[in-house]
């Protein structure tokens, strides 16, 4: 049953392929076919730019709260003095 699905993918996957590649070769021709192509292209980039900024960033964030908490880290309370229960002459 998994290689009928699988198979069935490639197909589809084969199909899509070929259908946006002739569009493509097709729309090569039209002026505003290339700048609507050129322009997504551009949008992806640009979005996976913004993407890769935020993870950066996120991370430096992570970073700087660490540096912070072992700047601030409050030093340890000394140890309570032991109880008698004689008296000292």
């Amino acid at each position: 049953m998994k290689h009928r699905a699988l198979i069935l993918q490639a197909l589809i996957f084969a199909a899509v392929c070929y259908c946006l590649l002739l569009t493509f070769v097709w729309g090569i021709h039209f002026p505003i076919f290339r700048m609507f192509v050129s322009i997504v292209v551009a949008l992806l980039f640009l979005a996976a730019e913004a993407y890769a900024g935020y993870v950066i960033t996120r991370q430096l964030w992570h970073w700087s709260g660490a540096g912070a908490r072992r700047f601030l880290k409050e030093a340890p309370e000394p140890a309570a003095a032991p109880v008698l229960t004689e008296e000292r002459k």
